[in-house]
This record gives structure tokens, sequence and C-alpha cells, in this order.
């Protein structure tokens, strides 16, 4: 299944638990590398539309920390924090970033809706989340970028 909206192309696999968001920008890959690894830059963007960000952590080396604590809108039923913790697992400037954390620190009805979609006897207690960024480049000085999780 995909989806195209503004230059944007969202892709599930449904053989795996993956979802590409595939988007190209007219800027180079060492600048979109820099609203990924710069923590003042990712806490502009990161997340979907109405949510800010804080405590954003960037630590650009395998081993260190990718966090951002997004918090849902106020007044609407997404209006609590949602910790996205993770540690950087493999990193090749500027073309690839992975990361990988789990659920633990999210809210209790984030796993209810997250189980609500499964089966009863596939119900997790927690998820392993891997992001995978891959920035690459394109004519003209753009970058095709694509998000895997």
């Amino acid at each position: 299944m995909s989806t195209t909206t503004r230059e944007t192309t969202i892709t599930a696999d449904p053989a795996a638990p993956t979802v590409a968001i595939t988007r190209e920008f007219d800027a180079p890959p060492e600048l979109l590398w820099r609203v990924w690894m710069e923590a003042d830059l990712l806490a502009r963007w990161f997340g979907p539309e109405g949510f800010t960000n804080h405590d954003c952590v960037v630590e650009p080396k395998v081993g260190g920390r990718w966090q951002a604590i997004m918090r849902g809108p106020e007044g609407t039923e997404f209006d609590q924090d949602y910790p996205i913790k993770s540690t950087i697992v493999a990193l090749d400037p500027p073309h690839r970033l992975v990361a990988a954390g789990g659920s633990e620190e999210y809210p209790d009805d984030w796993m209810e809706q997250y189980n609500s979609f499964m089966a009863a006897d596939e119900r997790e207690t927690s998820v392993d989340i891997v992001m995978e960024v891959t920035l690459e480049p394109l004519p003209g000085g753009r970058t095709r970028q694509t998000m895997r999780q």
C-alpha cells in the first residue's frame, strides 16, 4: 500500500512491520543531516503537526543518544509526552542514521492503542523500534530522504 501527498510517499509493507516515508528536498544531504543530528534543529520540526519537542539530545556517534520528547497538542487526546529515546547503532554522515530504542517510557495508553490492532495472542508489553534515515543526493543539489521504522 502506498500514498503520495505533496511529494511525500508513505509505503507500508504488509509482509513486514515497517513503514517508509520518502520525500525529496531542495537541499543537499549535508543540510538535511544537520536537522537530524543537531538537537536544536531537531526540536523545531520532528513529529506530527501540532506536536512540540523538548529535551532533544543528539550524540552523533555510534552508541550515542538520539532523543526527542514529543508533546501532543494541548487540549487534545494527545496532550501528553511521547518519549523517543534511542541509541545510535549505525552512522554514515551525511547519508545514513540508524537508531534503536523501545517503548518502555511511552504513555500507558500508547501500548493499549498499539495492541488494539493486534490479535489477543499477539499483544505486546513493549515494542522495539528501529529507525533508519537515508539521504540520497540528487542532481541540482536536491536530496531524497527516506525514513523507515
